[in-house]
């Protein structure tokens, strides 16, 4: 689970989860573990959260059983009702995750894992997203970033 700025930095990760884990339980974990240190949204902002995900007070998800994916709404004349607008924005906006994952995932390590044990898996998802943040932050001429831009 990782949660994403609209500059395009990981503000949070929960790498390690071994083995199979619902998205509501890894999500569930990271809320309510203090030691997590899971970074709430401020009073009166709120984060979006992926289908698969609770959505308690401060998190919104899409609406269920309507238009989701934005090439569906470009093939249409217009809205059928305010779940569908509340979608097509949360899609909108959910593209910044997307597009971070995609730069993200330039490191090759990435795509081809070696078959390090566990642990040392875990570390190099963990130093590639300090990596990431590392070049988003600091490096102003970056062609994988300004791609998503």
């Amino acid at each position: 689970m990782a949660a994403c700025d609209w500059s395009m930095c990981f503000i949070f990760a929960l790498p390690g989860w071994e083995g199979t884990a619902h998205d509501a339980q890894v999500f569930d974990n990271a809320l309510t573990t203090p030691s997590m240190k899971f970074p709430h949204p401020p009073l009166g902002k709120y984060y979006l959260v992926d289908d698969g995900y609770p959505t308690p007070t401060e998190y919104f998800g899409p609406y269920r059983r309507e238009r989701y994916h934005l090439p569906d709404f470009r093939r249409s004349a217009g809205f059928s009702n305010h779940n569908e607008v509340f979608n097509y924005y949360y899609s909108s906006l959910r593209c910044t995750i997307e597009n971070t994952f995609g730069v993200w995932k330039r490191f090759e390590i990435l795509r081809h894992m070696p078959r390090y044990k566990f642990e040392t898996q875990v570390q190099i998802v963990s130093a590639t997203l300090t990596l990431h943040n590392f070049v988003r932050r600091k490096s102003e001429t970056d062609s994988n970033f300004h791609r998503y831009e």
